[in-house]
């Protein structure tokens, strides 16, 4: 289901979780037990005739185990509904809105994430420059996960170059700190990297893996998959499919956490105004 920070109304996130829960499976109940209250109680919360209090919201938000950020986010949210003056309610929105708009950057989604492949680096990191000069180290760095991948002539063979460019590469990766050398075989070192938005090296590596899919064009294979559209629509609707894509990518790294090593594959995410 949609993150917290995608909803604008308390009420409108617990029904979304009794939803995605399914009716049938006593989750009301249980929902009702960790806030402790009755379960007639909450249902008047849903149907808009009772609030629930910070006392409530506060249990809810361990039940569902939620991190720092996300349980400030549904406590105000529950102060937004309580709330009965217009100034309080201007200053709760302004807050939440504040709150949504960082929790769409995709920064956020990396850090939130606790993916052990991810290291936040320095924009002046050591060796950034010549990571980054073009696809193929990043692309090296990370098949070197997938043990069939570890030798200089799979490297090649994969990335259909000679053998001296897959050993050059190597080498370079191994003078980066980000591979190690075991007789014909290699191993991936340092987590996978990735650069703050404002980085001028990150812009080279954005570029670089949108010529590899502008290359790939009219060469698919059957599970490959490019899209692209250009429309003309709401302003509000902008910033909802932004953030429909951040949540695309927040699940992304969800599944590849917890997936073996065995394909590589490249996603390049793009949403903008013209």
């Amino acid at each position: 289901m949609k993150p917290v920070f995608a909803f604008e109304a308390y009420q409108d996130y617990v029904r979304a979780r009794i939803e995605t829960a399914g009716v049938r499976t006593g989750y009301h109940a249980r929902m009702a037990e960790a806030a402790r209250c009755k379960s007639s109680y909450l249902s008047q919360v849903l149907a808009g005739a009772a609030h629930l209090t910070p006392d409530h919201a506060a249990e809810l938000c361990a039940f569902w185990a939620f991190s720092e950020a996300e349980t400030d986010y549904f406590m105000a949210l529950v102060d937004l509904g309580r709330a009965g003056s217009p100034r309080l309610r201007q200053r709760l929105e302004a807050k939440l809105k504040e709150w949504r708009k960082a929790a769409q950057s995709v920064k956020e989604v990396l850090k939130a994430g606790n993916d052990p492949g991810i290291t936040m680096v320095a924009p002046d990191d050591a060796g950034l420059t010549a990571y980054y000069a073009s696809w193929l180290p990043a692309a090296v760095h990370i098949a070197l996960r997938i043990e069939a991948l570890r030798t200089a002539p799979a490297i090649a063979a994969r990335f259909r170059i000679s053998l001296a460019k897959a050993h050059a590469v190597l080498a370079q990766l191994a003078a980066l700190g980000c591979a190690a050398n075991e007789g014909e075989h290699w191993r991936p070192l340092r987590a996978n990297i990735h650069l703050p938005s404002g980085s001028p090296v990150a812009a080279i590596g954005q570029r670089n893996w949108r010529y590899v899919a502008a290359d790939r064009c009219g060469d698919l294979g059957p599970d490959d998959l490019q899209y692209s559209a250009i429309y003309s629509l709401r302003r509000r609707d902008f910033q909802d499919i932004r953030a429909a894509v951040v949540d695309v990518v927040r699940q992304s790294r969800e599944i590849v956490t917890k997936s073996a090593d065995e394909e590589l594959a490249v996603m390049v995410c793009d949403w903008f105004v013209i």
